[in-house]
């Protein structure tokens, strides 16, 4: 059986950070998607990506099974759909 690779947009934020180990514990391998370089999560594997950016999050969902879409709390969060 193969392990299937989650990515969990907003990783270190609060309710990415809980679920990273979380994932990790019952056998997923993680990747962490994250928009500062300087924030990358420990002892997963990482990716650089905006969910302003249609390119870096394309990036970032390849090769994964699944995906976890934390987005942040704003007031433009709803345009996030239109594009």
């Amino acid at each position: 059986m193969n392990t299937p690779t989650v990515l969990v947009t907003g990783a270190t934020g609060t309710v990415g950070s809980a679920l990273v180990p979380a994932l990790r514990a019952r056998g997923a391998a993680v990747r962490a998607m994250t928009r500062d370089p300087d924030r990358s999560v420990p002892s997963v594997e990482n990716a650089v990506a905006d969910l302003r950016n249609p390119e870096s999050v394309t990036a970032a969902l390849k090769g994964v099974d699944a995906a976890f879409l934390n987005s942040p709390s704003a007031e433009d969060t709803a345009a996030f759909t239109a594009a």
